[in-house]
């Protein structure tokens, strides 16, 4: 498996838990 394909995979997945959470503590997560 591709570097690239995996990131894909990864930043789908975190994209959409950041989008099931609330803006206030979706700000707090992207800082981490």
């Amino acid at each position: 498996m591709e570097v690239h394909e995996y990131e894909n995979a990864y930043y789908q997945v975190k994209d959409d838990v950041l989008t099931s959470l609330p803006a206030e503590s979706e700000e707090e997560v992207s800082q981490a």
